[in-house]
């Protein structure tokens, strides 16, 4: 018997010696790997699933466990009771240039001025421009500080600047009207 596995030995060595460049090519790789699966396979014990865990806590407390992907989505806060950002930065606006803001209201209540929304900044009154579309006209040599609320209106998002060398305009966004017409 022993002679007989030393012959099927030698024969299978034969074989694949006189068959080696077939079998090492990409052909012979891939049907190599398929037959390492499918005896691999067969031979990997199927697990069951093992029964769930029961876990206790202390009472107010959650435990979770899991045998694999976890995902919680948790409300860390009622959103109802979140003061909304722009609240803060509007009583913030209301409180330092109360002026300005009147002014700007003034225009827009009127039912004529209602589409304004571009600000004309001039450096006095004799200044000659020609800006076409509805605008309101603050003139730094009356309130030298009108120049720097719009640039804080600027940069809280409530106006943007779309002209600007000699001539500084601004626009007032939807939102800013809307809190301006909403006092």
């Amino acid at each position: 018997m022993a002679a007989l596995d030393y012959k099927h030995g030698i024969e299978m060595f034969d074989w694949i010696w006189n068959n080696r460049e077939w079998i090492f090519s990409g052909f012979g790789l891939a049907l190599i790997a398929l037959l390492y699966r499918a005896v691999r396979r067969r031979a990997t014990p199927i697990v069951p699933a093992s029964p769930p865990v029961a876990q206790t806590s202390g009472p107010g407390s959650t435990s979770l466990q899991a045998g694999r992907d976890l995902s919680i989505a948790v409300a860390m806060h009622d959103t109802a009771t979140l003061s909304d950002p722009r609240d803060a930065r509007r009583r913030n606006l209301k409180q330092t240039m109360p002026d300005l803001l009147r002014e700007l209201r003034s225009v827009l209540s009127i039912d004529a001025h209602r589409f304004v929304r571009d600000i004309v900044v001039v450096p006095n009154r004799n200044v000659v421009f020609g800006w076409s579309s509805p605008h309101v006209i603050f003139c730094e040599q009356e309130d030298p500080l009108y120049q720097s609320q719009l640039i804080v209106l600027e940069n809280s998002g409530m106006v943007q600047r779309i002209f600007g060398t000699s001539l500084i305009v601004y626009r007032m966004s939807e939102e800013f009207v809307e809190f301006l017409l909403a006092e």
